[in-house]
């Protein structure tokens, strides 16, 4: 599993807005999502050296309100990063219920990553019962476009 991201510089971004960006996701702050429309090309940042988006980054830390607002902007919820996991596989090994939930509205569930786990073993490895139920009923439990927006 990846490691929690320091803070580069990438692409345009300034080392000391990402810095301050990585700090609004992991306490949850809703000026995140204000800091993020600012930037351009936010789609495309990196934030740590294991490749994660920021979509990664809210989905480790569990971000349910940014990561719906990221997805409602167009964010690619199937990027891998370079162990070829997905937000969703971060989120089920984290335990995120309602982040699994939002990201399943628009994930590729069947993605595996470089040891061939899919997000349901990561979860069930972690011992996630109801996230393990929640991706086996998927298409009962997931969001719509419609609901997120």
């Amino acid at each position: 599993m990846g490691s929690v991201p320091s803070a580069k510089k990438i692409s345009s971004v300034k080392t000391s807005d990402l810095s301050e960006l990585i700090t609004q996701i992991k306490s949850k702050s809703p000026d995140a999502i204000n800091h993020i429309k600012q930037l351009q090309n936010f789609k495309k940042i990196e934030v740590s050296e294991n490749q994660w988006s920021l979509l990664h980054l809210a989905s480790w830390y569990g971000n349910y309100p940014l990561c719906k607002e990221l997805i409602k902007l167009g964010i690619d919820t199937n990027l891998l990063d370079n162990h070829k996991e997905t937000p969703l596989h971060l989120a089920a090994w984290r335990g995120h219920f309602k982040t699994v939930k939002i990201l399943l509205s628009t994930s590729d569930i069947g993605k595996v990553n470089v040891k061939g786990e899919s997000a349901k073993d990561l979860a069930r490895e972690k011992g996630y019962k109801d996230i393990v139920e929640l991706i086996e009923n998927f298409k009962e439990n997931a969001l719509t476009i419609q609901e997120l927006i």
